[in-house]
């Protein structure tokens, strides 16, 4: 009896001093990354960078090369970037212990001249990233994703919150834009046009599902357009979700897990070698409810699915790129309409009768770009893929009047979509000196080559 609370005390003041350790050293994450000119004639040198709000400040200075690296305290932080005849720009990142956060920032020269005033461009959200945008979008962030009520980690379920957008349904991530069709909504994902990117698709031409395919922890800042797009978008009627992936860190080697609406996930990003700065960045993902009746903890109407995401990006030279991304999702689930309460009435068969209905489908993304920087000015991307969506929706009916009647095939639905794409844009800034939403042309080369397989 002396010996267990010798070691209940023991233990108590273990815990009481590492608590109090812990409060009196304040937790911090290292961000770095690289600040470069949207302007290759405009040569920036040694931007600033803060925590914005930080007592006493917290920030650094980029290198001669634009590098940058200090440590952020944990926690949700707002980044405020800023360099002489530069606009400001402002990036919320979210700072987690263990793993570092790498950010890639362009600051845009700016067209008032400083004499005896300062002026500070504060960063508009309504200006998208891409330049060819006028109106109708918006950028953003990884960030905001999570911070939206009811997103769940879900950019189509967050912009329910922008203006002239609204749920189709609240069990699906399907979204109207200003009275369009959910099927008139498009997905991009580093320039691969995607039918669906979410599971649980029903067939071709839907655009939603319950649970998306995205993995936002693998997104770096993108736009979302519901109206007015550039001329390099197509085939979309009602809005537009031009998805960028962030690039893996070339520095460090990290891992992560994560448990959420979205599945149980783990991840990992890291260098291929130390000599070079080629990266990868790898996650998957699989269903919590599947997961648990595989162990025995639960028994029921089970959502079964799971993704993996990639990218690997390869550094060939200073003026060659590489990138390949890859995507594969699988989703499925069946019930029987009894289980759920959902007998119908059926006048023609004067009874009722139950009904079995399945649903499987699978997805298969594969995209490799490349791009050559010929002048600081003048650069050609060159972008491949391949994209399948394989759909199989069987529906068998039952009478329920019939003594040891059995189940027969209502309508058997098989869909199958295979796309290649090639697609290629060169691209050439003239100036930054008057209008930068005019300056730069643009001659683009596109070519698509589309399959499709269907059986009902």
């Amino acid at each position: 009896m002396f010996i267990k609370k010798y070691l209940f005390v023991f233990s108590l003041l273990l815990i009481l001093s590492l608590s109090q350790g812990i409060a009196q050293n304040v937790l911090v994450d290292t961000v770095r990354g690289v600040v470069t000119s949207g302007d290759p004639a405009a040569e920036l040198v040694q931007a600033s960078i803060y925590v914005y709000g930080s007592e006493p400040p917290i920030g650094t200075v980029t290198d001669e090369f634009g590098n940058f690296a200090f440590g952020v305290p944990v926690g949700r932080q707002k980044l405020r970037f800023s360099s002489v005849g530069f606009l400001t720009q402002d990036v919320d990142i979210l700072a987690i212990t263990g793993k570092e956060v790498v950010l890639e920032v362009v600051l845009e020269p700016s067209l008032v001249e400083l004499q005896d005033i300062e002026v500070v461009a504060r960063h508009d959200k309504s200006r998208p990233i891409n330049k060819l945008t006028v109106t109708g979008a918006r950028t953003f962030s990884t960030e905001e994703t999570f911070r939206f009520a009811g997103s769940l980690g879900d950019p189509a379920r967050m912009v329910r919150s922008f203006p002239g957008v609204i749920p189709a349904n609240d069990s699906r991530n399907d979204i109207i834009i200003r009275g369009n069709s959910p099927i008139g909504v498009q997905w991009s994902l580093d320039g691969v046009e995607i039918p669906n990117l979410n599971h649980f698709n029903t067939g071709v031409g839907m655009t939603g599902g319950q649970v998306t395919m995205l993995n936002t922890n693998l997104l770096a800042n993108s736009d979302f357009h519901m109206s007015a797009w550039p001329a390099p978008y197509g085939n979309a009627m009602a809005g537009i979700f031009d998805l960028q992936m962030r690039k893996g860190n070339n520095q460090k080697h990290e891992f992560w897990g994560q448990m959420g609406f979205n599945g149980i996930e783990a991840g990992s990003e890291g260098y291929f070698s130390k000599n070079s700065t080629s990266s990868y960045l790898v996650s998957y993902r699989y269903s919590i409810p599947d997961l648990m009746e595989k162990l025995g903890f639960y028994s029921g109407i089970t959502p079964r699915y799971q993704d993996f995401t990639m990218k690997l990006n390869f550094d060939i030279n200073k003026k060659n790129q590489l990138s390949v991304i890859g995507l594969y999702g699988s989703s499925g689930i069946s019930f029987v309409t009894s289980e759920v309460g959902m007998v119908e009435f059926d006048e023609d068969l004067l009874g009722q009768y139950d009904q079995r209905i399945k649903i499987d489908a699978k997805t298969y993304i594969l995209g490799v770009t490349h791009r050559v920087d010929f002048t600081p000015k003048t650069k050609l991307t060159t972008l491949l893929s391949f994209v399948r969506s394989d759909t199989h929706m069987p529906v068998d009916t039952m009478s329920l009047r019939q003594p040891n009647a059995e189940w027969k095939t209502l309508w058997d639905e098989q869909a199958l979509e295979d796309k290649y794409s090639l697609y290629s844009k060169i691209e050439h800034r003239f100036s930054y000196a008057f209008l930068p939403m005019l300056t730069r042309k643009e001659v683009s080369v596109c070519g698509e080559f589309i399959h499709n397989t269907g059986k009902i």
